[in-house]
């Protein structure tokens, strides 16, 4: 992958991983939604860090990229499809021509060039629950990178159809009563929440998981995810 972590910072990113798969025990997540309640937030880039942090265990990981309004994760990979998703639910293209390979052997990825369709409309495809049951056949997780929540409420819609959603909150960012909202917005549409991710957070604190987001101007900024009680903690 085409971002650069530091040590500590792939080893508090893989205990977030261990706490992912201990929640699974009881809360199976073949498929997990990764959303926030405003932009910048750095969902796209935690996303992409659980990816290689599973597919490090030797889990097999599919990366969709839903928001297209903002798509982000081709561009952290380095990396086009020429196809996407909307391609292939509109009967325009193959499976295998919408996924994508990365530099890491474990993740492939589907992109996205639709930037008017929204997710309620892709959701609304006859084959897009085919499209989740082949991906299941041949992928262990699949991870869906959506819009902001609040910006864009129909993208909840696609959380009814996941086995559990995560949400990304950046510390100082949203108020309070945004994520709130957001958080109903997911409970309206009966997505099982199986935590929140605090990001951006500026001073270390012990058990908290960092991770480091490549800006687009070449810069790094240093972000912090919240603990793993926070993590395993059910939204209610």
């Amino acid at each position: 992958l085409s971002m650069a972590v530091s040590t500590i910072t792939k080893e508090n990113v893989q205990v977030m991983v261990t706490n992912l798969q201990f929640a699974a025990i009881t809360q199976p997540a073949q498929t997990l939604l990764v959303t926030s309640s405003i932009a910048h937030e750095g969902k796209s880039s935690l996303l992409l860090l659980l990816a290689e942090g599973l597919a490090d265990l030797g889990k097999h990981v599919l990366v969709v990229d839903m928001d297209t309004r903002n798509p982000s994760i081709g561009r952290y990979l380095g990396s086009r499809g020429h196809n996407d998703l909307v391609d292939y639910l509109a009967g325009h293209s193959r499976l295998e021509d919408i996924i994508c390979k990365t530099a890491h052997p474990g993740i492939q990825f589907i992109d996205s060039h639709h930037r008017l369709t929204s997710v309620s409309q892709m959701v609304s495809f006859e084959r897009f629950d085919q499209f989740l049951e082949i991906v299941k056949q041949f992928y262990d997780v699949i991870l869906f990178d959506t819009p902001p929540l609040s910006l864009y409420i129909d993208a909840a819609a696609l959380a009814n159809k996941m086995d559990a959603s995560l949400l990304v909150v950046g510390c100082g960012m949203g108020e309070r009563t945004v994520i709130g909202e957001v958080v109903e917005q997911l409970h309206r549409a009966n997505a099982n929440i199986l935590g929140v991710v605090l990001n951006f957070v500026d001073q270390p604190i012990a058990r908290r998981y960092c991770y480091r987001k490549i800006h687009d101007d070449g810069s790094d900024k240093q972000n912090l995810a919240d603990t793993d009680q926070e993590l395993h903690r059910r939204l209610s």
